[in-house]
């Protein structure tokens, strides 16, 4: 026998830790190459998980609300609204000419940003004792629903429009 065949040689249990930890290597690397294949494709035909729901939200649809014509609150002047404008619709003009029109009432716009998923109808969230605002906001938009915001939403600013894509632009 040669001299790296004595388990009392180091020599011997250097040359076994090589051999064994290349095996472990190419056994884990065909475990990563099969899993990379199990996601690629055959779970590519499994559905994507449902988007997060935002609380209030039931099937895809938000209610509508529903002011009395004569009794419609108005817009604060100038100055006085810290708004958030989110666009849940896809389209970039929409958000323009919502921001334009919430800035020309008077709302200083203070954030603005993208949703993660789209929205079929534009939603006024609000920060609790701000609802009166989220109504004129509906009533200056002319479409909208309104919903107390959820925990995710910046506290600090008390209405966030996510414009919809019911939202005309």
């Amino acid at each position: 026998m040669g001299k790296h065949s004595s388990p009392e040689s180091a020599t011997f249990w250097r040359s076994a830790l090589i051999v064994g930890a290349s095996r472990l290597g190419v056994v884990l690397l065909i475990l990563l190459v099969a899993l990379g294949f199990w996601r690629l494709v055959i779970r590519r035909d499994e559905p994507e998980p449902p988007p997060e729901e935002i609380p209030g939200e039931e099937s895809g649809s938000l209610p509508g609300i529903d002011l009395p014509p004569d009794t419609s609150p108005t817009p604060p002047a100038a100055g006085q609204g810290r708004i958030q404008v989110l666009n849940g619709s896809g389209v970039a003009q929409k958000l323009s000419g919502a921001e334009a029109k919430l800035e020309q009432a008077g709302y200083e716009v203070v954030a603005r940003a993208n949703t993660s998923r789209p929205y079929p109808a534009t939603t006024v969230f609000f920060q609790p004792g701000s609802q009166e605002g989220a109504d004129a906001v509906v009533t200056l938009l002319g479409v909208g629903v309104v919903q107390p915001a959820p925990d995710s939403l910046d506290e600090s600013i008390p209405i966030a429009v996510v414009i919809g894509a019911d939202y005309p632009g």
